[in-house]
């Protein structure tokens, strides 16, 4: 089945106009204080560029197999189609992070998800450093199979162990943060939004999603 259709049937548009205003919030007062505004950053599986667009950098990268994301991304924004693990398109040394937000689930196994990482070892200059969001296993349970395309389990531990084998070295890690998705009892309102980011008790009530960011062993 064509990606493009599975993600029109699984988010309408009224909940991506939402999911915008929410990622403008997460974006500047969490996720962007591990970004470099002078850097290089990719967003590896974009999907709506809810991340991309709203984050400071010199140089933003969008990489996803859905034709769709250039309908999304701002045009300062460079759009790559890409369905392979490779990132070829990306030379080595070039970039000062990538960020993956829902990106490993849909990995076939861990080998796919050591090479995907090892890949981007090698794209990222020596400081560099990768931020990962993601479902965890271990605390969504079956609902993480709610998705047909949710294949590989990630779980904090071996989210760990994956980033040590390919040569990082964990930096910032917070188990429970974010709900399991945007279907998820999240406040879609900026305000709410806000409050929910600086209530730790919300997170460990709420939170489904692992986060980390990890550096480049030296």
């Amino acid at each position: 089945m064509e990606i493009e259709k599975i993600y029109r049937e699984r988010f309408q548009k009224q909940e991506i106009r939402a999911m915008r205003k929410v990622w403008a919030i997460l974006v500047a007062d969490f996720f962007q204080r591990f970004v470099q505004k002078s850097g290089a950053i990719l967003d590896l599986g974009a999907g709506f560029c809810f991340f991309i667009n709203q984050v400071k950098a010199k140089n933003k990268i969008a990489i996803d197999i859905n034709p769709d994301i250039k309908k999304f991304a701002n045009p300062n924004v460079r759009v790559i189609l890409d369905d392979s693990l490779k990132l070829k398109t990306i030379r080595n040394n070039s970039l000062d992070h990538v960020f993956m937000s829902n990106f490993l689930e849909h990995l076939a196994d861990a080998y796919q998800a050591i090479f995907l990482l090892q890949t981007i070892y090698h794209k990222l200059k020596k400081t560099g450093s990768v931020i990962i969001l993601t479902p965890n296993f271990q605390l969504s349970g079956p609902s993480y199979f709610d998705f047909l395309d949710h294949k590989f389990i990630v779980t904090d531990k071996n989210l760990k162990e994956l980033l040590s084998l390919t040569g990082f070295e964990i930096v910032f890690f917070k188990k429970r943060f974010l709900p399991f998705t945007s279907k998820s009892h999240f406040p879609k309102w900026p305000l709410l939004v806000r409050f929910y980011l600086k209530v730790p008790l919300l997170h460990l009530l709420l939170g489904k999603q692992s986060f980390v960011v990890a550096q480049k062993k030296i």
